[in-house]
């Protein structure tokens, strides 16, 4: 009888390997598209997220300071930022969301992947919500058509004329802040 070496049988052979690595690659490829635009769409979903967080602290400020607050959003073409701040009665008409104070980063690291559309841009490439003392929105945002949002800033991912859209507006003049996404931004 004659004895077989077993380290030549032992692993795979190099056409196994090669057969693996390409099953792999082919996997890869189809699944990579649709992973990233998960990706993408979670991004979205955090900075609504945010931007609603954002919006309700300057309207629970206005409340409990008992005077007005605002909530700014721009998008400096790299990244989108926000900033919040009381409205002092002597800068309440002054572009308050132009001058310099502390800026955050929407959503971290990602804010540079997202953007603000720019058809929900109202104030001279800022997006703003004042609220008065009791909460509601400063009557001066109100649109001259009743039947539109009050204010609303629509997200998407920069680079992108379609796809996905998140969004955070202002329904009513109460100060009712919702959210929505895809066609239901338009």
């Amino acid at each position: 009888m004659k004895r077989i070496n077993k380290q030549q049988e032992a692993g795979f052979t190099l056409m196994e390997m090669v057969v693996v690595v390409v099953i792999v690659s082919i996997l890869a490829t189809i699944a990579a598209p649709n992973f990233l635009g998960m990706l993408n769409r979670q991004r979205l979903s955090d900075a609504q997220a945010e931007a609603m967080s954002v919006v309700r602290e300057a309207q629970a400020k206005a409340r409990q300071q008992k005077r007005p607050w605002q909530a700014c959003f721009r998008d400096t073409g790299t990244e989108v930022r926000w900033f919040v701040s009381p409205v002092s009665p002597v800068n309440s008409q002054a572009d308050i969301c132009n001058t310099p104070g502390v800026w955050n980063n929407l959503i971290g690291a990602d804010s540079k992947i997202i953007q603000i559309d720019p058809a929900s841009s109202l104030d001279n490439g800022f997006y703003r919500v004042r609220f008065e003392p009791n909460g509601w929105v400063d009557r001066s945002m109100a649109p001259a058509d009743p039947s539109q949002d009050v204010r609303k800033v629509i997200f998407k991912i920069r680079n992108q004329n379609s796809g996905s859209k998140r969004c955070v507006y202002i329904a009513t003049l109460l100060g009712a802040v919702r959210t929505a996404s895809d066609n239901d931004c338009n």
